[in-house]
């Protein structure tokens, strides 16, 4: 256990570092700060508390969920919940990039990783901070895309600079223009309609074969056996949804730019 703790202790120094370097690339003021080192660290209190807790995984919807509340606050204004939900998605970002100790060389590659992030200097970081704010887009599907490529790094110099420009880049995401691009609530709108139309249309689809089932099943069960009925229905509600499934259809698209408008909290 005492072993855990000193790693654990380890851990929490590099994550408050990249903490306070992207706070200093934002110009945040010091209470701001210590929101931020605080949220990034938090995860790993709340593993002491719980050591089932899922550890240096890659857990995709939890940082997304993270990031987009982020975005969100930082729309309406409230930086302090901006920063907490933003420093909860970047710890699990950059322990997603170290392998966990689960083996003997696991460990030895995982002691190596976290020896070296506490000589890994403030002027390191920060430089890495400033080429990953250029190479970011404030995008969902940029964030989406980013998140999804984090991979468990086997080099230790390697999995340091990774965790710290992914993290710069979903930071910059995030503090990006609060203006959205000028086509997307247009294009966002007309999708939309045209997803609600398909969808209507689905729907008469799906309650003209139910209808129909329903009816038919009635009949049937009368003219041959009562008991088949209820599986008659069954089945007739079964072909239903499959009609709505496949005349709504998929809508990538539709789906792309409902993250983008979410992203800029448009309605």
């Amino acid at each position: 256990m005492a072993v855990w703790r000193h790693q654990s202790s380890l851990e929490e120094n590099f994550h408050a570092k990249v903490a306070r370097a992207l706070a200093r690339k934002l110009n945040l003021s010091r209470d701001y700060e210590r929101i931020f080192v605080k949220a990034i660290v938090e995860p790993d209190r709340w593993r002491r508390k719980n050591l089932r807790r899922r550890h240096h995984q890659l857990n995709y919807y939890t940082i997304i969920d993270h990031v987009v509340n982020a975005g969100i606050y930082y729309l309406r204004g409230d930086i302090s919940s901006c920063l907490w939900n933003l420093g909860i998605a970047l710890h699990y970002i950059q322990d997603a990039h170290i392998p966990p100790p689960r083996t003997r060389n696991l460990r030895r590659l995982h002691s190596s990783i976290e020896r070296r992030s506490i000589s890994i200097s403030p002027t390191k970081i920060e430089a890495e901070v400033n080429e990953a704010f250029h190479a970011s887009l404030s995008s969902s599907e940029f964030v989406r895309r980013v998140v999804s490529q984090i991979g468990q790094v086997h080099n230790a110099e390697y999995a340091l600079k990774e965790a710290i420009r992914v993290s710069a880049m979903i930071t910059a995401a995030v503090f990006g223009p609060k203006e959205s691009p000028k086509d997307l609530v247009v294009s966002y709108t007309i999708a939309k309609e045209k997803r609600k139309a398909r969808e209507s249309k689905a729907t008469k689809s799906f309650l003209a074969v139910l209808g129909i089932g329903f009816t038919l099943s009635i009949i049937v069960g009368i003219v041959t056996s009562v008991s088949l009925i209820p599986t008659l229905l069954l089945l007739s509600l079964f072909l239903a949804g499959i009609t709505y499934w496949i005349a709504a259809g998929s809508d990538p698209e539709y789906d792309r730019l409902r993250k983008e408008a979410e992203w800029y909290n448009i309605q």
